[in-house]
C-alpha cells in the first residue's frame, strides 16, 4: 500500500508504552536512493518545539484510520534520538547560512549614495557551495519534503509543473512524485518516477527531469482521494 508523505504531517506518534509522544512535522528524503531517512517529530510539550529524527526502522505500524503512527520506542527513548538541529537538509543549511552571511543590512552600508545591489540567490549559492560542506555523505543528500513541495518541475524543453507530494511504499521507498501541471489548459496531477530526476537546484527551487513536456503530459494521471494500484508500471 502506498502513502502520501505530506498527508502524514500532523499525525500523532504513539510510543510502545502507549503514550502520545508527539506529532509528525516533516519527512527527510535521501535524493540519491530515494527513500525516507527520517520522520521529523515534534515531541515538545506545552507549546515548546523539540524536533527529533525518527528512522523508519523505529516505526512499528502506520494506522491511517485514526492518523496515528506507532513506534517501537518509549517516550524516554524517543527523547534520546538525534535532534533535528544536528542533521539538516542541504537546502536548509545553505539558506540559514545565506541569511546570516548575506542578509540585510550587510549589503546596504550606511553613508553610500548608491549602495551595491544585494547578490542574487544563485550568487549566494555559488559563494557558499565551496565552503559549506555537508557533515557526511548522508547529509549531503537529505531533502525536506515540506521544503521541496512547490518546487518547479523543469523538463528538457521547459517548465512543466509543480511538485506536490511523494508516494512511498511500505518499506518507505519513494515510488512516485505527484506533479500538478495546472499552467497547461488541460492541467492535471500526474505521477512521475524519481528515477527520472536529473538534479535538484535549491537556489532556483527547481527539479530537473529527464523528460520532455509531452512525456509528462502523457504520464499516469492521479486523482486526489483515489488509491494507486500496485499494478501501475507505466509511470515514466
Amino acid at each position: 500500500m502506498l502513502r502520501k508523505l505530506r498527508n502524514l504531517e500532523g499525525w500523532t506518534i504513539d510510543g510502545s508504552d502507549r503514550k502520545d509522544i508527539g506529532t509528525v512535522e516533516d519527512s527527510y528524503l535521501d535524493d540519491e536512493h530515494w527513500t525516507v531517512r527520517y520522520l521529523v517529530a515534534n515531541i515538545g510539550r506545552w507549546g515548546v518545539v523539540q524536533e527529533t529524527l525518527v528512522p523508519p526502522k523505529a516505526i512499528d505500524r502506520v494506522n491511517p484510520e485514526n492518523s496515528r503512527i506507532v513506534v517501537s520506542l518509549t517516550q524516554g527513548e524517543m527523547e534520546q534520538l538525534p535532534s533535528a538541529d544536528t542533521r539538516r537538509p542541504v537546502a536548509q543549511r545553505y539558506e540559514r547560512e545565506c541569511s546570516s552571511q548575506f542578509g540585510y543590512p550587510t549589503f546596504w552600508p550606511s553613508g553610500e549614495a548608491d549602495p551595491p545591489a544585494p547578490p542574487t540567490l544563485a550568487e549566494q549559492a555559488a559563494a557558499l557551495a565551496s565552503r559549506v560542506a555537508p557533515a557526511d555523505e548522508e547529509e549531503a543528500h537529505l531533502r525536506s519534503v515540506h521544503e521541496l513541495t512547490g518546487y518547479h518541475i523543469h523538463a528538457l524543453d521547459g517548465d512543466c509543473g509543480v511538485l506536490e507530494d511523494f508516494f512511498t511504499d511500505e518499506m518507505w521507498a519513494v515510488r512516485y512524485l505527484t506533479v500538478h501541471t495546472g499552467h497547461w489548459p488541460t492541467g492535471r496531477t500526474v505521477l512521475l518516477s524519481p528515477d527520472k530526476i536529473l538534479s535538484i537546484e535549491w537556489e532556483h527551487q527547481q527539479v530537473n527531469v529527464d523528460l520532455t513536456r509531452d512525456d509528462i503530459k502523457q504520464s499516469p494521471r492521479y486523482r486526489s482521494g483515489t488509491q494507486i494500484e500496485s499494478s501501475i508500471e507505466d509511470c515514466l
